[in-house]
């Protein structure tokens, strides 16, 4: 026994990053309804929030959207700009500013039935922080399936999803 705790203090000598979580699973879900007349039906795109991976200074949300609606494609828009509050902690403190990737270099236009995933990158609180409040905008708009969508950020749309006291230590660094 003596042996495996020498072992497990040499690899986190060794391997620092193995000593702390650097990514959490979650499942976070949000469906967007788009009316874009009174007479029209609602256009749905349901989105997931996966998984958050932890960076120096990051949280990377990885985010699925999914088009639900069965005859209209859809562009997607996220609220992101240097100055949006997306997180807030227990310790009043709070952190702007947004990037948003699209995976293997997809664009926002999904298609009938089309799920396209996505990373939202925020600031990473404070260590001492324990909990969290997240806030996001997911948004879409119609679109005809011969058009193509304007760029996926949204800087002044607001937020609709939150997350609020999200319990953030286990992603400290330890």
């Amino acid at each position: 026994m003596k042996g495996l705790i020498t072992l497990i203090s040499l690899l986190t000598i060794v391997f620092p990053s193995a000593s702390f979580a650097n990514e959490m699973k979650l499942d976070w879900k949000f469906k967007y309804k788009y009316e874009k007349n009174y007479n029209s039906d609602h256009r749905e795109v349901s989105f997931k929030i996966v998984k958050v991976t932890t960076s120096r200074d990051k949280l990377l949300f990885d985010v699925v959207a999914h088009n639900t609606h069965k005859s209209w494609y859809q562009c997607i828009y996220i609220t992101a700009s240097e100055n949006s509050v997306h997180i807030d902690d227990d310790l009043a403190n709070e952190y702007s500013g947004a990037t948003v990737t699209f995976k293997n270099g997809h664009d926002n236009k999904l298609a009938l039935n089309q799920r396209k995933k996505f990373t939202i990158s925020i600031p990473r609180p404070e260590e001492e922080a324990d909990l969290a409040n997240v806030h996001f905008g997911l948004f879409s708009t119609s679109v005809e399936s011969e058009k193509n969508c304007d760029g996926p950020i949204s800087k002044s749309w607001g937020y609709n999803f939150h997350q609020y006291d999200w319990n953030i230590a286990p992603l400290r660094r330890k």
